[in-house]
């Protein structure tokens, strides 16, 4: 009888113990690199959550201070009795026009993009969407102060500079003032809504992966 120790079987035995202890230390290394990636991106997006939140907290602050300005400045002083039929007066008041997204960009660069779900990046991306809505009517609105309103300020009666006489109305040369007030109003309840909805994300916490 062949000897066990020098068995083509045995040594065959031997050689797959042999590579499957091999195996499964790689696999644990591998899963233990895994782990510890995984951690490294948990870890990473939580400070990017922590610092949204925190940006998020200051842009809803801003935009209470900035919509109660508009309000009293725009809604309350024209759109509100324009709407009602009377002719109130046209204001050269300019909008702030900011853009707010160099921050979000670098933290995509920065990795961002890999360790954050889609719909968290998503809901970020609306909200700075109508941010930019938001500064490009701004903007709009300011040169036609510049360029129409300013420059005619003066030249005749108020009532009868911006409204039509006969008609009543207001000049078609001014409905851009009408147009923008609205346009602004709705992108400003549109983002209260969009950051709403970003904080209702940013709430869920982070999932923690464990090393053991």
């Amino acid at each position: 009888m062949a000897d066990s120790k020098t068995s083509p079987l045995a040594r065959l035995g031997f050689l797959t113990a042999e590579a499957l202890v091999v195996f499964l230390g790689v696999w644990a290394a591998f899963m233990l690199d895994g782990c510890r990636e995984r951690q490294v991106a948990e870890a990473r997006r939580q400070q990017i959550h922590d610092t949204l939140r925190h940006d998020l907290i200051e842009l809803d602050s801003q935009l209470v201070q900035a919509r109660a300005w508009f309000d009293k400045n725009f809604i309350d002083a024209f759109l509100t009795p324009f709407e009602a039929g009377e002719q109130p007066f046209l204001r050269p008041i300019p909008l702030a026009a900011t853009d707010g997204d160099q921050g979000w960009n670098a933290i995509l660069g920065a990795g961002g993009l890999d360790v954050l779900d889609i719909e968290l990046i998503q809901a970020v991306e609306a909200v700075l969407g109508t941010s930019r809505w938001i500064a490009d009517n701004s903007r709009e609105y300011n040169a036609y102060v510049r360029t129409v309103l300013v420059p005619e300020l003066g030249a005749a009666p108020e009532a009868e500079l911006f409204y039509d006489p006969e008609s009543g109305k207001l000049r078609a040369k001014y409905l851009w003032y009408y147009h923008s007030i609205v346009a602004t109003r709705d992108l400003f309840d549109r983002l209260q809504v969009e950051i709403k909805a970003l904080r209702r994300l940013l709430d869920v916490p982070v999932t923690t992966v464990s090393a053991g």
